[in-house]
C-alpha cells in the first residue's frame, strides 16, 4: 500500500524509512494506535485515555467523531518483534503493519459504553482542527494479532479499578 504522508512529521518518517531500508537487514515496523495495560503504561493513547476518561471523570468527549484508527494491544506488539527477530528473511528490507481493529472514534467510545455504563458521552464532531487524522485498515501481514479491543477495554477496566 502506497504511504501518503501528510504532516511534517509523516513526511520526515517516511524519508528516514526509505534511507533505513537501504541498510542491510533493515525491518520496518509501523504500528497502529497501541493499547493495553503495561509496566509504564500511556493513558494519552486513544483507547486507554477514553477507558481511563470514562473511569475516573465518568464522561467522554469525542471529538473528530467519524476519524478512524488502526488499533493493537501492546503484548502483540512484543509478540510482533520477537516473530520478526525469529523469522528475519520473511520480512528484511520491508515495510511491515500491525493491527487488530479499525474503529471510527464513535464506534470506539459505543464499544467502551457496552463494558462500562455509568459516563456520559458526549460528541463534538467538527469541534477538533488539531489532529484530523483517519486511517483505513492497514494491510494483513503474516502474523495476527490477536487481542481485540474489546479484550484491552476490558483489561483496563480491571487495571484502573
Amino acid at each position: 500500500t502506497a504511504s501518503r504522508p501528510t504532516s511534517l512529521y509523516a513526511k520526515t518518517k517516511r524519508t528516514a524509512e526509505k534511507e533505513l531500508l537501504r541498510s542491510p537487514d533493515t525491518i520496518i515496523l509501523r504500528l497502529a494506535s497501541v493499547f493495553g495495560v503495561s509496566p509504564s503504561m500511556r493513558t494519552d493513547f486513544l483507547l486507554n485515555y477514553f477507558v481511563h476518561t470514562a473511569k475516573t471523570k465518568k464522561s467522554i468527549v469525542v471529538l473528530n467523531n467519524n476519524a478512524r484508527r488502526n488499533y493493537v494491544h501492546v503484548a502483540d506488539v512484543a509478540d510482533w518483534i520477537i516473530y520478526c527477530i525469529e523469522n528475519p528473511d520473511k520480512h528484511i528490507g520491508k515495510i511491515k503493519y500491525l493491527a487488530v481493529d479499525n474503529l471510527s472514534k464513535v464506534e470506539l467510545a459505543i464499544k467502551i459504553k457496552e463494558h462500562i455504563n455509568d459516563f456520559s458521552l458526549e460528541f463534538l464532531n467538527g469541534q477538533d482542527k488539531i489532529d484530523e487524522r483517519s486511517y483505513r485498515r492497514v494491510p494483513k501481514n503474516d502474523f495476527e494479532a490477536i487481542r481485540s479491543v474489546n479484550y484491552g477495554i476490558q483489561e483496563l477496566i480491571k487495571s484502573y479499578g
